[in-house]
């Protein structure tokens, strides 16, 4: 009896194996258009959200009395969140680099004043429409943009990102995606 006992609870354990399988994944969040710097230049739209995003969280003083910059900036470290946990091109970078990434678009958040509720694609795509719109010279446009997505009110984030102030988690986790970007683009050859 203990053997038909055995043999069932392994039967069991296969079912309920094969149903984990084939349980349905949650969907993933869409990604919002990748928030390119207009005068671009790369072929690659992820190499240049990488690298604009390393380039303005490594020291955001090069972007002070720019806001515009500073909202795409922070719009790309959104993007990377969401983008590079979903390209096989980046299956090769190191383990802690989306967690990381993770953490510095929350920090990100509080230190401007966003919505910690709002999804990381709501947040890339008002920053980006806030950035285009400050490029085109309509405050009030950039403001829009914002209000839905800063609960403290638009006019303080758009003050902070007129004077982008340091973030720590959001260096490192920009510096370690450029990192990662080299390296994978070194054993990629395409």
């Amino acid at each position: 009896m203990s053997r038909h006992r055995s043999a069932s609870i392994l039967a069991l354990a296969a079912l309920l194996s094969a149903c984990a399988l084939q349980a349905p994944q949650p969907p993933r969040e869409p990604l919002p258009p990748a928030p390119l710097v207009r005068s671009g230049g790369f072929a690659d739209p992820t190499q240049q959200v990488v690298l604009g995003a390393a380039y303005v969280f490594g020291d955001p003083r090069r972007v002070a009395g720019r806001p515009a910059d500073a909202a795409r900036a922070a719009a790309q470290l959104g993007w990377l969140t969401l983008a590079l946990p979903q390209d096989p091109r980046w299956i090769p970078a190191t383990a802690t680099l989306f967690g990381e990434l993770r953490r510095a678009e929350a920090e990100m958040r509080q230190t401007l004043g966003l919505s910690p509720d709002a999804s990381v694609g709501t947040v890339t795509r008002a920053l980006t429409a806030a950035a285009d719109a400050l490029d085109q010279g309509d405050r009030a446009a950039a403001l829009a943009a914002l209000a839905p997505i800063a609960p403290g009110g638009a006019e303080g984030v758009l003050a902070k990102l007129g004077a982008m102030p340091p973030m720590p988690r959001a260096a490192v986790a920009t510096q370690t995606a450029a990192q990662e970007s080299f390296r994978i683009m070194m054993g990629d050859p395409e």
